[in-house]
């Protein structure tokens, strides 16, 4: 049995292949999500450094795996994080919060300025309006 192609289903299946290929496209090369590994360079492991970074003005990002609001904004955390050229963050994992600093839990985001704790965001309810005066 022969199936002869019309005008019209030469261009559905034409469309149908054009869709799927750019389907394709965009699915290799859209990120699949950031995560916390993706920033080891800028994690601090020791509580005394957390106020002691060479850098005279900079953000350190308290987190927890275990935490439910972390998780709810981790996202939109990454990817402004990522995308900030101008601005020093680093990351706590963790409960281990130097005494000096504040932070009470997790989600928390401090601001250190000449090893000072200068503003402090906490929650998602205070990171979130915070992170988009960084972008």
């Amino acid at each position: 049995m022969v199936i002869k192609l019309t005008k019209t289903n030469k261009i559905i299946m034409f469309s149908i292949i054009a869709v799927t290929f750019l389907f394709v496209i965009i699915m290799i090369f859209t990120p699949q999500g950031l995560n916390y590994s993706d920033f080891s360079d800028q994690h601090i492991l020791e509580v005394e450094d957390q106020l002691q970074m060479p850098e005279d003005d900079y953000y350190v990002y308290y987190y927890s795996t275990n935490c439910g609001h972390c998780s709810d904004i981790k996202e939109e955390v990454l990817e402004t994080f990522y995308n900030v050229e101008e601005t020093v963050i680093y990351f706590v994992e963790g409960y281990d919060f130097h005494p000096d600093s504040g932070v009470q839990g997790t989600p928390t985001l401090i601001r250190v300025e000449n090893n000072q704790k200068t503003e402090l965001y906490e929650g998602p309810s205070g990171i979130l309006p915070m992170l988009d005066t960084l972008k």
